[in-house]
Parts: C-alpha cells; structure tokens; sequence
C-alpha cells in the first residue's frame, strides 16, 4: 500500500495454489499483490472494488433495501475514473 507500493503481504510463490486473489489495498489500485497475481493468470479483485461492494452492503442494510449488482459496476466505474488510481 502506499507509500511502500514496492512490497507485498505474500510471497508471489504461494499464489499459484490459489484460483482468486484479493486485496483489500487500493491505493496504489494495482498493488504488487494484483500484479503477481494477474501475471499468473489468477483473477484479482482489487480493494477498491471491495470499499465500493462493502459500502452497497452497508447501504442495503440500512435502508432494507437489495442494489442491483449492475449499479454497483457503474459506480465502481465511476470511482475508479475519479480517482484515478
């Protein structure tokens, strides 16, 4: 995470046992996590998909209230553009 965006928490050789890598950094967005990951051909999810799904959740259950899986992509889209990570 920044500013250490040189450094991971795993060794990029244990990787290949998984299917799914998931990183709950995103500020750099493509953390060296991400990065090993996507080079093994693993799919990752990046944390700035994580705030985005975990705030939809948070607003689901305060307003009793299910989001549709298809604005939740929108505004990750919209976010990741802002920000620009």
């Amino acid at each position: 995470m920044y500013p250490n965006t040189d450094k991971s928490p795993v060794d990029a050789a244990l990787l290949k046992q998984f299917k799914v890598v998931v990183d709950i950094v995103y500020n750099p967005k493509n953390t060296l996590l991400i990065r090993h990951a996507l080079e093994m051909g693993l799919d990752a999810i990046d944390g700035l998909h994580m705030l985005v799904c975990q705030a939809a959740k948070a607003q689901e259950l305060w307003n009793k209230t299910v989001i549709d899986m298809k604005i939740i992509d929108q505004v990750l889209l919209e976010v990741d553009k802002e920000l620009s990570l």
